[in-house]
């Protein structure tokens, strides 16, 4: 979802259940290492190693 930039970050954590946009944060990046503002930013510097 963040990838094709349809939706915010916040509105992608009501999507998929998060009632906190803070606590999806939080939960992104103890998962994937960064917060999604910061995956946003490798996937615009460079598409192909951010969802590797």
């Amino acid at each position: 979802m963040m990838v094709e930039g349809e939706y915010r970050v916040t509105e992608i954590g009501f999507l998929v259940g998060f009632s906190s946009s803070s606590y999806f944060a939080k939960c992104f990046q103890k998962q994937f290492g960064m917060l999604p503002t910061e995956f946003l930013k490798k996937i615009k510097e460079a598409p192909s190693s951010a969802t590797k």
